[in-house]
């Protein structure tokens, strides 16, 4: 997930987006941790690391939509807008 997460003395940078810059060669690191929500400053604590900061994608990142079911959505999509406008 991606959240905003408060973790003193971190391992790795945060990365910060920049839509001015269009040749963003920033390393993005991926972090396996526990978090617990903390109510009275009303965001989430580093509590444990779970795996050492890594350069590769989780797997569950590398998810590819059936192009099938992509079409299939596409087409129902655009029979709810036929619909709609008579």
């Amino acid at each position: 997930m991606h959240l905003p997460l408060l973790w003193k003395d971190a391992l790795v940078p945060p990365f910060r987006f920049d839509p001015q810059d269009k040749q963003q060669k920033k390393e993005i690191y991926f972090v396996g941790l526990k978090a617990k929500f903390n109510s009275q400053q009303d965001a989430f604590e580093f509590n444990s690391l779970l795996a050492p900061p890594t350069l590769e994608h989780p797997r569950h990142f590398r998810y590819k939509i059936n192009q099938e079911k992509k079409a299939s959505t596409k087409s129902k999509k655009g029979k709810k807008k036929d619909k709609s406008k008579s």
